[in-house]
């Protein structure tokens, strides 16, 4: 039974973050050149760096604002 539960718990989790995701972000698709894209890449693993992360603080700094 405890199984059911941990299940069901994951499921009501993975609801929560969808609807939170939902409501909060919208998706923007960009096309890069296989070269740029791949330094991009390269440079996010050296550094430990999320592409989302990367992505966004270099678009907000682009526009004078910071990731709150």
């Amino acid at each position: 039974m405890a199984k059911n539960t941990q299940k069901n718990q994951l499921e009501s989790n993975k609801k929560a973050r969808k609807k939170y995701t939902e409501k909060n972000f919208k998706y923007q698709t960009v096309c890069f050149k296989i070269e740029e894209i791949e330094a991009i890449n390269a440079y996010c693993e050296k550094y430990g760096i999320a592409k989302n992360t990367f992505f966004r603080e270099a678009c907000m700094n682009a526009i004078g604002k910071s990731i709150e």
